[in-house]
Order: structure tokens, then C-alpha cells, then sequence
């Protein structure tokens, strides 16, 4: 997993850091967990002469043109300059403001009917008649957020 920050997270004035999970149980020391997770957390706040620092200044900037990076350079005139590009990329931050509003809304309903359920002692059935929603709705809801966990 890589996480992309403007300012050092770690501030140990580095861009990059990679990261390990471990046991920290009393007795067990700092055994590493190989789960397969990798950590790497890349920042855009420390320059340094590295071509990473460089790259990253590239995600910083509106218009990028770097010899160094032809591929990067390539796809964001793509995306800003061609008419193709500019569509496609209108279109993909469409369907991303689609779908968490999709998922802030599955969210909103089943909070609204399990707070209520657990402060009323109600039903699923009865918190969801209470709140005008549909028991469908409410179960669509579930299935919406359990489809999409890494988002909770």
C-alpha cells in the first residue's frame, strides 16, 4: 500500500519510508508479521536531490514536462491537453463522486436504523418503517458497505 502525503508524516525529514508490521504482545518483542502488507509512505514535503523528490514535485505541479519522466509527462498532457483525455478523465471523477455518494448514502441509512434500533429496542423491521425506509433498502445498504469495508 502506498500513501502519498504533502507533508512529512513521520517528520524525520525523508520522502520516503517504508513500514512493517509487527507483534508488539508483552513477551513476544517486535516479531514481524509476513503477512504480505507492505507500508510505503511517500511525501512531497521534503527536497532533497533524490529522483524521487523530483518526481514528486511533478504531482505538485498543473503542467508537467520532465525529460526524466516521459511516461508521466505523456499521460497528464493526455489528461489535461487532449480532448479524449479530458473527457475519459472527466468521466472517471464522475463515477468516483458517484459511488461515495453512493456509499455515504448506504452509510447514512444503516447508522440512522442501528442507532435507532439500539436506542429504541426496535426491530430492523420497525426502525426501518420509523425512518421510512424500506427493509430492502436497509439490507442493500449493508451489502453496498460490506462489498466496500476498506472504505469504513
Amino acid at each position: 500500500m502506498v500513501f502519498i502525503s504533502r507533508f512529512d508524516i513521520f517528520e524525520k525529514n525523508r520522502n520516503i519510508y517504508h513500514a512493517r508490521t509487527v507483534l508488539t504482545d508483552e513477551g513476544l518483542g517486535y516479531e514481524p508479521v509476513n503477512n504480505g502488507i507492505s507500508e510505503v509512505y511517500v511525501n512531497t514535503a521534503v527536497k532533497d536531490d533524490t529522483t524521487l523528490s523530483e518526481l514528486m514535485e511533478c504531482f505538485e505541479k498543473e503542467k508537467v514536462d520532465n525529460a526524466k519522466f516521459p511516461n508521466l509527462t505523456k499521460e497528464v498532457k493526455y489528461y489535461k491537453e487532449n480532448k479524449k483525455g479530458v473527457n475519459r478523465m472527466c468521466q472517471i471523477v464522475e463515477d468516483y463522486a458517484k459511488e461515495k455518494a453512493d456509499f455515504q448514502k448506504a452509510l447514512d441509512i444503516v447508522e440512522d436504523i442501528e442507532n435507532l434500533m439500539e436506542t429504541s429496542g426496535m426491530t430492523e423491521k420497525q426502525a426501518c418503517k420509523a425512518l421510512k425506509r424500506t427493509l430492502k433498502a436497509y439490507k442493500d445498504a449493508k451489502k453496498l458497505l460490506s462489498a466496500n469495508e476498506m472504505l469504513v
